[in-house]
């Protein structure tokens, strides 16, 4: 059985009338031995593996058109080969995935691991912090410091922009997604500045501002 660097050069060349193979720059050899101990690995994990090809030379092709996805849509680096292969282990399939769904599982980000809530908990602990609002920001548990910037941006532009629901889960994805960034690139995110709201200090009563003067006045005349 050839590897799929073997195969890949000559194979590349689409049937399609419009087709453009890719170079050789954007094929990187470390990326077709990725694919070749991929699909041994997916054999292992999905036992229904055979139904997906008929032959030798399917499965061969097979590999061919996933190492040009793969490279096509940004999947090239053994970090995330592994997310993929994190999340088809979670699959309760049998059967081998497309290529189109083994790429989704690839750009799948575990924010749990980032110490970051995900969509869902996002939009639902923004929903909460709705009930404080920027007026009693002091008053709300923040998870972390890249929770209190991501709820508060946000929470900050679905008020002045009037988004509907579908664009505040949008936004929360977005947001997400760059601050994974931020966090998996070493940034150290800054902490927020809180202040308490400041408290009016209670009116003296006649009585008191006379006690105060005199008390005032006692001593200075004590000093001459």
């Amino acid at each position: 059985m050839k590897s799929v660097e073997q195969l890949a050069q000559p194979s590349l060349i689409g049937r399609e009338p419009h087709y453009q193979a890719p170079t050789k720059q954007e094929i990187p050899s470390q990326v077709a031995r990725f694919v070749d101990r991929l699909f041994t690995r997916l054999k292992a994990i999905f036992p229904a593996w055979k139904s997906a090809f008929a032959s030798e030379n399917d499965y061969n092709e097979a590999k061919v058109i996933w190492l040009e996805a793969l490279v096509n849509n940004g999947i090239t680096t053994a970090e995330q080969f592994k997310q993929g292969i994190v999340q088809a282990e979670k699959s309760e399939s049998p059967f081998f995935p497309s290529v189109g769904q083994f790429i989704a599982w690839c750009k799948l980000v575990d924010y749990s691991v980032l110490g970051l809530p995900d969509e869902e908990q996002l939009y639902r602990r923004i929903q909460a912090f709705m009930g404080y609002g920027m007026e009693n920001l002091h008053e709300f548990k923040f998870h972390s410091h890249a929770e209190y910037w991501l709820i508060t941006g946000l929470y900050c532009r679905n008020k002045t922009g009037e988004w509907t629901e579908k664009q505040l889960r949008e936004s929360i994805s977005k947001e997400l997604v760059k601050m994974a960034k931020r966090l998996k690139s070493g940034e150290v995110i800054p902490a927020p500045k809180i202040t308490l709201p400041r408290q009016e200090k209670p009116r003296l009563s006649r009585e008191e501002i006379c006690q105060r003067w005199q008390q005032l006045r006692s001593s200075l005349e004590a000093k001459q």
